[in-house]
């Protein structure tokens, strides 16, 4: 049968109070189990929405901008609970953040705001109920400005990474080069949901592991950058190979690959027939995708919205012979503009937008989208994150009597006017709250709610009546003697009179004196402390655990196997028995017999 309480609820900010107590009021400890919960939904920075905390792509994300990354979560009750569970306090729900890294990454408490939505309160433990947050942490910032000097003398400010250290761009040094960014860190955290149930018990919390992955490392670059983000679903995603030129073992690629060869192709048709082809090894890449660290910081790019770091770009020169000389392209046995001029019509063949002829005697050719020059920072704003409406499905304050020839709200038939008897509401013990005549009230009603016989005996009542005089207990205060009450403690509601020791008469007589010490024979010699000894031997050690030798406790040398000495030689700091022989090591490695000196 379908349970269904009426009681009093009061709304307190986000969250309400808890409507009654499964705690026993005689033991304090309670009876009912607790709820499991489990992480619904969550959304991180500018990442998609996350289900599945197995999965990788579900739980790698990127920062909203390079100083803040906002979140949203959602934790559900983990399927059926039963009757026997007390219900979430929504009062004592609480979100942290735990395991960042770095560690300088902290959770704003004052952007944190929680609710609770669904059509079912928390109290009746519905799947269906949610408990949520937005909050944001704070990200350690990593990028500043430098000036650079452009070729018409004009300067300009471009991004710089904090601490950068320069390093080779060339493709022979790319198994050299790691990421620097960030301190090649993948940024990642824990949000833990905990809280408490209404009969005061913990719950186990839940954690919710969160850690950027590969893919996601080289992306916060773009958001650290302000730079239009690619997307991690992004085709164009690769393992590393001979046109990558960035920090990374991924990299976005268009076919790079392919783009050279058609190039070469039409560099061919246009040289003529009567000049032997080139191939594609002829041709040397001094430079192809690159990460925007390394775009900005390590090759010195001013132009910030580099197709390079989007895969689109090549930069492309002829091979130099033994004695340095350049390819020559055009079949004029010289190596002159004429050559660049050659591999730029031939770029522009395979629908490269306006190559350039570097000073470096290398052409850049891009295939880059035909609106990438009005594309200049993240292309979207950060998302800012909302709680869903708060829930508010309030329990009534009383039954109300259900209409004739209606579906009663025990939920299990019609009802006529002759059953009204049946679906009234019927007050429990204590007056607090109702419930209707044809439902049985739940485990933890009826342990509230349940008769009892008080401490003082002298009457009974219900748990959830009961008066403080008959379970608080009150200590028995000293008389002007300092004298104590013969009673530790007592009830309010039990009468009593305190009653006090009588003083003695007199004090009592002193104890006498410990017996004066005697000499006796210790070890081969007379020693005087060994009083009450029936021999020697009851002073003799046969085996000293420190040296396994044997020794007489009232003799004066005993100090030799129980006091523990230190070295004194410098930077030593070894302790000893002095019965060892004491052995001190010094650093390098020699030793030394040090005694008690």
């Amino acid at each position: 049968m379908r349970l269904k309480f009426f009681v009093f609820f009061l709304m307190f900010g986000i969250v309400g109070f808890p409507v009654f107590s499964a705690v026993n009021t005689e033991s304090g400890s309670s009876t009912l189990g607790k709820p499991s919960v489990k992480f619904k939904s969550w959304q991180v920075g500018r990442s998609d929405v996350g289900t599945d905390p197995t999965n990788i792509v579900h739980t790698s994300f990127i920062t909203s901008t390079q100083e803040e990354c906002r979140f949203t979560a959602s934790v559900v009750y983990d399927g059926n609970q039963g009757d026997n569970v007390s219900p979430i306090d929504v009062s004592t729900i609480s979100w942290t953040v735990i395991h960042a890294d770095p560690s300088s990454m902290a959770l704003d408490t004052a952007s944190v705001k929680k609710n609770w939505s669904g059509s079912k309160h928390p109290s009746k433990l519905d799947p269906s109920t949610s408990f949520n947050v937005v909050g944001t942490i704070s990200v350690p910032a990593v990028v500043g400005s430098r000036t650079v000097t452009l070729n018409d003398g004009r300067t300009k400010q471009v991004p710089d990474y904090l601490g950068s250290t320069s390093c080779s761009h060339n493709d022979a040094n790319r198994p050299q080069r790691v990421p620097r960014h960030r301190n090649n860190t993948k940024l990642g955290f824990t949000l833990v949901f905990s809280a408490r149930t209404e009969d005061g018990q913990d719950i186990k919390p839940a954690e919710l592991v969160l850690k950027a992955d590969d893919i996601d490392q080289v992306r916060q670059e773009y958001v650290d950058y302000n730079r239009p983000i690619p997307d991690r679903t992004d085709g164009r995603w690769w393992s590393e190979d001979h046109y990558d030129f960035g920090h990374y073992k991924i990299m976005l690629n268009i076919g790079l690959g392919n783009k050279l060869l058609n190039w070469v192709a039409e560099i061919n048709k246009l040289k003529g027939t009567d000049v032997d082809a080139f191939a594609m090894h002829d041709f040397l890449v001094t430079s192809g995708y690159r990460n925007p660290h390394h775009n900005f910081d390590h090759s010195n790019s001013t132009a910030l919205l580099s197709s390079h770091m989007y895969g689109y770009a090549l930069d492309v020169r002829g091979k130099s012979d033994a004695q340095g000389n350049l390819l020559d392209i055009d079949g004029d046995e010289q190596n002159t503009g004429a050559d660049r001029e050659v591999m730029v019509k031939a770029a522009k063949a395979t629908g490269s937008r306006d190559p350039i002829v570097y000073s470096t005697k290398h052409v850049h050719a891009d295939w880059a989208p035909g609106n990438w020059a009005d594309r200049k920072k993240t292309s979207d704003p950060a998302k800012t994150f909302s709680l869903p409406p708060q829930g508010t499905d309030q329990p009534l304050t009383a039954a109300p009597a259900p209409p004739a020839s209606l579906t009663g709200d025990c939920g299990i038939h019609t009802i006529s006017a002759s059953q009204t008897a049946n679906h009234a509401s019927v007050s429990f013990a204590c007056g607090s709250h109702t419930y209707y005549a044809c439902q049985t009230p739940s485990t933890s009603e009826t342990n509230l709610h349940s008769y009892q016989t008080l401490p003082c005996g002298s009457h009974s009542g219900y748990r959830c009546t009961a008066p403080s005089s008959h379970t608080q207990t009150t200590t028995c205060p000293s008389d002007s003697d300092g004298q104590s009450c013969s009673y530790g403690s007592y009830y309010a509601c039990s009468p009593h009179t305190h009653a006090y020791p009588e003083l003695p008469a007199d004090p009592p007589p002193p104890a006498p004196p410990p017996p004066a010490p005697t000499t006796v024979a210790c070890g081969g010699a007379a020693w005087t402390g060994c009083s009450g000894a029936a021999s020697r031997t009851e002073h003799h050690v046969p085996l000293c655990s420190n040296c396994n030798k044997g020794y007489w406790t009232c003799s004066q040398w005993a100090y030799r196997h129980t006091t523990q000495n230190t070295c004194r030689r410098p930077g030593c700091g070894v302790t000893y028995y002095e019965c060892q022989n004491g052995v001190c090591f010094s650093d390098w490695g020699t030793h030394a017999y040090h005694w008690a000196q």
